[in-house]
């Protein structure tokens, strides 16, 4: 029980707000990112989403699954895959990139990703 990590409604909060932004980045719906097509262009940016949620929230993957719409595990394998890809140089220079943007918006919903 002691790697189960306690989240508030902030860390939702970030989760919805990561969601819209790589949604914005992607020109992708909410709705498409947690629909269930397979199809690249939304499966990608919601592997961002995941793992980027995974990494700036204290909600542990299993619990993230269900804000994506998504069954158990789906969040541990777009981990995977993720820090897989970050090999590829643009992919890692895409996250980043996105990371800045998030750290320099001066939005009221910016968020403090550490």
């Amino acid at each position: 029980m002691a790697n189960i990590k306690p989240y508030t409604a902030k860390d939702v909060a970030k989760v919805h707000e990561i969601k819209r932004r790589v949604c914005s980045t992607f020109d992708i719906t909410l709705k498409e990112m947690d629909g269930m097509n397979k199809a690249n262009k939304f499966s990608f940016p919601r592997m961002i989403a995941m793992y980027l949620s995974i990494e700036n929230t204290k909600i542990a993957s299993k619990k993230i699954d269900p804000l994506f719409n998504k069954k158990p595990g789906a969040c541990q394998r777009a981990k995977i895959n993720i820090l897989r890809w970050r090999k590829n140089s643009d992919l890692k220079r895409f996250i980043l990139q996105f990371l800045e943007t998030q750290k320099a918006s001066n939005s009221p919903h910016a968020m403090d990703i550490e």
